[in-house]
């Protein structure tokens, strides 16, 4: 059974940690469930096969990862909350912990052919949408929906009937949309739900959005970022209450331009950049070589844009906590 166990490990860790990601949106949350389930499956080791095994390890998984939820939410934590985000590569695996990119992962053979596409479901938009469950309707949602389990299916994973899965399914997947609807992001995009419209607008070149943004800003082009930010833009910026950071979402053009240009006059000058790839998406990742009082060391930025190209939400997370899995490598000094 070890031996089992140990294969099991190697073959299982990547969906593990997938289904934890989902369900927690943490990195760190989901790194130590994987430890924590192939703990217990080596000191208790179930006696089922090798495709029970697979059930046993994901039933683990699931409850470990509502009980992460419910503990974090519990705690108060000051500002707005945001994923952590995961890097994920053009090619190759991702970096984080040596777990495959969603993208990696979906391209398998064995991939699920569910609601959400594994890809889409690690996006931000994502992620923060299913902020608004709770956290036994996200485990839900996220088996049924991301990893195409049955209700039955997802009824044995969380000791709960077939009914009573049916139920909260429906009443998570219309918070879900409800909540998808009003986020600024959604708003200007036509939904991803439906995968047989072919008139959905093309997204738009991410990386070539953030380097006009800092060319603007470092340039104090404000022209420029008028352009390029929409009239009802927000910024969102999630720092746990360590460090110097906005505490609340800061909505409106001259109101994000002002927060923008001021961090750039106090700080810019010290900045290195680099271009990662995260959560999908274009992201840069921004080092300081010198911080006074409670300034961020780090940060990471990253936006969602319109089909026309101007960005609609700006996420910024600062401070090595979140951004662990992304610090390290060359980077680039930023324009002066």
């Amino acid at each position: 059974m070890a031996i089992e166990i140990d294969d099991a490990f190697r073959s299982h860790r990547r969906l593990l940690f997938d289904v934890s990601y989902r369900i927690t949106g943490s990195i760190d949350d989901a790194e130590e469930i994987v430890q924590e389930t192939f703990a217990r499956a080596i000191a208790a080791p179930p006696t089922q096969a090798s495709t029970a095994l697979r059930r046993w390890l994901v039933r683990v998984t699931t409850n470990l990862s509502i009980d992460a939820l419910r503990r974090r939410r519990r705690k108060v934590y000051s500002g707005p909350w945001l994923p952590f985000p995961l890097e994920t590569g053009r090619i190759g695996p991702a970096v984080a912990g040596g777990v495959e990119s969603p993208d990696a992962y979906a391209a398998r053979s064995d991939a699920p052919d569910a609601r959400f596409a594994l890809a889409e479901s690690a996006e931000f938009a994502f992620l923060i949408a299913l902020e608004q469950l709770t956290p036994r309707q996200r485990a839900v949602l996220v088996l049924c929906d991301v990893f195409d389990h049955s209700t039955i299916e997802a009824a044995e994973l969380l000791d709960m009937t077939g009914a009573n899965v049916r139920v909260t399914l429906h009443r998570a997947r219309r918070v879900l949309e409800s909540a998808r609807a009003d986020a600024p992001m959604e708003a200007r995009k036509k939904s991803k739900v439906d995968r047989n419209v072919d008139s959905a607008p093309c997204e738009p070149d991410g990386e070539a959005v953030l380097r006009e943004l800092v060319r603007g800003l470092f340039a104090h082009d404000i022209e420029a970022l008028t352009r390029l930010l929409a009239e009802d833009v927000h910024a969102v910026t999630d720092s746990g209450g360590r460090y110097t950071a906005v505490g609340k979402p800061v909505a409106g053009r001259d109101a994000v331009i002002r927060l923008l240009t001021r961090v750039v006059q106090q700080r810019g000058r010290y900045a290195r950049v680099q271009e990662r790839s995260v959560n999908g998406a274009a992201a840069l990742l921004i080092e300081f070589s010198h911080t006074v009082r409670r300034q961020a060391p780090c940060m990471v930025v990253r936006c969602e844009a319109a089909a026309d190209g101007r960005i609609v939400e700006l996420h910024v997370l600062v401070g090595p906590e979140k951004l662990g899995s992304l610090l390290g490598g060359e980077s680039t000094d930023a324009p002066a």
